[in-house]
């Protein structure tokens, strides 16, 4: 402890009564939140910020960014398969593969739910979804949003809001 602090008494207490609690409301976290959520819990977010301001994902860091996925519509010989080894020749052996295929495998459903809860995608003249391809491929599987990932956390801050989650 250190020695402006001997002789004192630093009590915090309280009660928090939650089945699940997610510490960070960056997009990881709001995902968790909103995946407990979903599967009947009653889930508390901590965060140090503000919701949809707080966390990397909010941060940004250019006008734009990408949400990878493998679904076809860019390239209908496109796979989750395809795109595990894109991300495992690009990681030059550094990547987990459990972890590779997860995202690999995911993404598609992920990219779905997203657009679902109305991420706002920036699209191309005929209203489709702008779409590029990106990070060491040439298959078109990136979709672009508007300010970096900042719109990932708004969608989910208003789901996880909707769901009745203790913020």
């Amino acid at each position: 402890m250190p020695s402006e602090w001997q002789g004192e008494a630093c009590v915090l207490s309280a009660v928090l009564r939650t089945d699940v609690l997610v510490v960070g409301a960056g997009g990881a976290g709001c995902r968790a939140a909103y995946e407990a959520l979903r599967a009947g819990s009653h889930v508390t977010l901590l965060l140090k910020g503000k919701l949809g301001s707080s966390g990397a994902t909010a941060y940004k860091v250019q006008d734009a960014a990408a949400f990878q996925a493998a679904t076809g519509e860019g390239d209908p010989s496109d796979s989750p398969q395809a795109h595990f080894n894109d991300i495992m020749a690009a990681g030059l052996g550094v990547c987990d593969p459990r972890l590779a295929t997860i995202l690999a495998e995911e993404a598609p459903a992920l990219y779905r739910d997203l657009t679902a809860l109305g991420l706002p995608w920036i699209r191309n003249e005929s209203g489709r979804p702008f779409m590029f391809s990106g990070a060491f491929t040439k298959t078109l599987r990136a979709y672009r949003m508007p300010d970096h990932a900042r719109p990932i956390v708004d969608v989910l801050g208003r789901e996880l809001r909707r769901l009745g989650c203790s913020i």
